[in-house]
């Protein structure tokens, strides 16, 4: 499973895992299908190499620990992604 790295909290199980070809703000990152115990920011647009999101970052539910974001909308190209997770591996 993958936990929060600062509390041990667990925010994936290993069956989530979808890719891990993805970089995050804090290097390496891998895309997961569901998490839990994580708290959402408000929906943010923001410019990834792969064009305009809509994101909503994520923290660690019980240290508030910023982890990764979750993808709420994405171009046309990139729609797989919505309503999945991006977990930063440094944090984990």
């Amino acid at each position: 499973s993958y936990r929060c790295r600062k509390c041990s909290l667990q925010l994936a199980k290993s069956d989530d895992f979808l890719s891990g070809n993805f970089r995050g703000q804090h290097g390496k990152a891998k895309l997961f299908g569901g998490a839990s115990n994580l708290d959402l920011d408000k929906p943010v647009e923001r410019t990834m190499t792969t064009g305009l999101h809509v994101i909503q970052d994520v923290h660690c539910q019980q240290c508030k620990e910023y982890v990764g974001w979750k993808y709420k909308e994405a171009p046309e190209s990139q729609k797989y992604k919505e309503g999945k997770y991006l977990l930063e591996m440094e944090l984990l």
